[in-house]
């Protein structure tokens, strides 16, 4: 592999030019910089990110605290992540937590002994708060999704306008007895659009339990004979319970909505509600740069509205 004095001499540039070819928001005329990343990838050139680290007290890395391996959710989001900051040339650091065997504070421990220079994590509750403040002041960092931290910037959905409007639509085709089954923390949407129509609340349609059957669905089903599903897609996989027990059933014509657009519930043409995936990576993509480039921790705090996918499930 050649060095950078090599690459500096066949592109015909400085050594300091090369270096900035490779540095996210530095200041380069763009064709020089097509000119250089053109020739550095035909001869395989790959800049010394840890002499760099040394030289410039940054390490090009971004961490990302992932709180379940089985969240497909977090999943797709995470493409979109790495891709906007590998366009601007950083390098994504990944933990999955993986309780009884990782935890949070542990995947807290290793950002901090990776060096990112940006730390981006979901965290449930405030129980790491120690660790969390120590490392607040060695790095940048960003709450997304879950924002229990007060004074740590967050990027969080309204998951509370996601059920609302799935509500709504279902509602709006004459569905009165909608079955819940999904978190707490998204529920209120679902008595919200009710109340709006009208509609008396029956609390035994409404299930809580994020690590509910197949056979329990069913029970349900079969006892309070709901004329809709309203299911959570990710944690625990509650909406795909339900779709296994509507065809055990063998009432797959049961209006069916599901909260999180994974891809079985785009393959089962399912209709759901959707996050602007893109978006968000923009926006957490934009602030961490703000905040690495700037040096800065100013505080922020951002809402973002999930939409409705309409598919044969609801028709």
């Amino acid at each position: 592999m050649i060095t950078i004095k090599e690459l500096a001499e066949i592109c015909g540039v400085s050594i300091a030019t090369i270096s900035r070819a490779f540095t996210a928001n530095s200041v380069i005329h763009p064709a020089t910089k097509e000119k250089i990343l053109k020739t550095a990838k035909e001869l395989n050139y790959r800049p010394n990110v840890a002499a760099r680290a040394l030289k410039m007290s940054k390490t090009q890395t971004v961490g990302i605290i992932i709180p379940s391996i089985d969240n497909y959710f977090y999943l797709d989001v995470l493409k979109y992540i790495e891709c906007a900051l590998h366009k601007n040339g950083y390098r994504l650091v990944v933990s999955f937590i993986q309780y009884g065997i990782y935890d949070e504070k542990e995947a807290l421990n290793t950002m901090r002994d990776s060096c990112v220079d940006a730390l981006i994590f979901s965290p449930r509750n405030t129980e790491n708060a120690d660790t969390v403040f120590q490392l607040k002041n060695q790095m940048h960092m960003l709450q997304l999704f879950t924002a229990p931290y007060n004074d740590i910037s967050g990027i969080v959905m309204d998951d509370k306008y996601g059920v609302r409007i799935a509500m709504d639509h279902l509602i709006s085709r004459g569905y009165k007895r909608i079955l819940y089954i999904g978190g707490d923390n998204r529920v209120k949407g679902y008595y919200e659009a009710l109340a709006a129509a009208e509609i008396p609340a029956d609390e035994s349609l409404v299930s809580l339990n994020w690590s509910v059957s197949e056979a329990e669905i069913c029970d349900k089903i079969k006892k309070l004979h709901p004329d809709a599903i309203l299911g959570i897609a990710r944690q625990a996989q509650t909406a795909w319970c339900a779709l296994c027990a509507l065809q055990r059933e063998g009432i797959p014509e049961l209006p069916f909505v599901a909260y999180d657009d994974v891809n079985w519930v785009k393959m089962f043409n399912i209709t759901a509600v959707a996050h602007p995936l893109q978006e968000i990576a923009e926006t957490v993509t934009q602030y961490i740069f703000a905040c690495i480039t700037s040096d800065s921790n100013e505080y922020t705090h951002r809402v973002i509205k999930p939409f409705l996918i309409e598919r044969l499930t609801s028709k």
